[in-house]
């Protein structure tokens, strides 16, 4: 069988030339450049790009980039609600708890407050919780939300299932900063290292401002 499609009475410099331009590529390597598990690391950005992906400047490690790209569509389709952002903050290994304005006492119409436990969104070789991280979360909530709505952002650890820390810095308009404790919720202690732990984590920040 000929290797080209050129009819029989193809003459012999053409027969030449089919063959001398005949390339024999492997295309399997094509088939994995649109998968976020199989593309490779250099080009990550580019399909990010080409399924445009909101928040890409916030992830900090290849597994968060991956997880923000195949979970691109499903945000894009739930964008402006609670659970785009929920999946946007997944995405990058942020758990959150959500209360809506009908759910808080005296709070103004579309507005809600947010907590993010963000155990699993730092620098390597940073604190757990500083002002960058909040700036950068609260860009993920940003570009996942409505624009109607306005919120209150908080950013804390949680250690396990029986501790959880926070403490809050407000921003004035004057940048003026003030720094509050806030007491965990309250669970029994069921063992003298959790007790330790406990005694440890006095010193994390939990950044808020109100959008």
């Amino acid at each position: 069988m000929s290797r080209h499609l050129l009819p029989p009475n193809r003459t012999a410099l053409e027969s030449a030339l089919a063959d001398a331009c005949a390339a024999d590529l492997d295309v399997s390597p094509l088939r994995g450049l649109a998968d976020s598990a199989r593309c490779p690391v250099a080009l990550l950005p580019w399909l990010a790009w080409s399924m445009s992906v909101d928040s890409w400047d916030q992830a900090l490690t290849e597994p968060q980039q991956r997880a923000l790209i195949r979970a691109s569509v499903p945000i894009h389709q739930r964008k402006g609600t609670a659970g785009a952002v929920r999946r946007a903050m997944a995405a990058l290994g942020v758990g959150i708890d959500c209360r809506e304005w009908r759910e808080i006492p005296g709070a103004a119409p579309y507005t809600f407050q947010l907590t993010a436990w963000a155990n699993d969104n730092h620098a390597p070789a940073g604190p757990l919780l500083d002002a960058d991280l909040y700036r950068r979360l609260r860009r993920v909530v940003d570009e996942a939300k409505n624009e109607r709505s306005h919120y209150e952002l908080r950013v804390g650890g949680q250690f396990d299932q029986l501790q959880r820390l926070a403490s809050v810095a407000r921003i004035s308009a004057v940048q003026r900063d003030a720094a509050q404790c806030l007491p965990p919720p309250a669970h029994s202690i069921t063992h003298l290292m959790q007790a330790a732990s406990a005694a440890k984590t006095r010193g994390v920040l939990r950044f808020s401002m109100e959008g």
